[in-house]
């Protein structure tokens, strides 16, 4: 049997313990809640990002004077793909994975490229789109 002091130490361990555990399963739940918040918000935003890879590409065609780019949504997905030409090559296919896209194409010279990039709240959804494009389209 341990002395009373040794005793009386030892539970003030354990409370210790105990707190540090409540703290850090606190900390854990907050931080899931703000990861589901953080990606719903991400998918309310990519209708309108979808939207505005749509006018991109319509600029895009625009300027050159005849139908380059066509683009196709797979909602179920939340992913979109935008094709240069009727062979499927070039193309950029953008996803959205929880607050991630996620991008993989091909060049006009036919060279694969695959990144990824935080979806940022300080990018509005038309930055956001000319941003995944622009440089592709410098590609075609």
């Amino acid at each position: 049997m341990l002395p009373p002091d040794q005793t009386g130490r030892a539970e003030r361990l354990g409370h210790a313990r105990h707190g540090r555990d409540e703290s850090a399963a606190q900390l854990a739940r907050s931080q899931q809640a703000d990861a589901a918040h953080a990606t719903a918000l991400s998918t309310e935003r990519w209708v309108t990002i979808v939207a505005a890879i749509r006018r991109q590409a319509e600029a895009y065609n625009a300027g050159a004077r005849r139908v380059v780019l066509n683009v196709v949504e797979q909602s179920e997905e939340s992913t979109v793909t935008v094709v240069a030409g009727d062979e499927g090559t070039p193309f950029l296919t953008a996803t959205l994975e929880g607050t991630f896209i996620c991008m993989k194409s091909r060049d006009a010279l036919g060279i694969p490229y695959a990144t990824e990039f935080k979806l940022r709240s300080d990018r509005d959804d038309d930055a956001t789109a000319a941003y995944l494009l622009q440089n592709w389209m410098e590609r075609l």
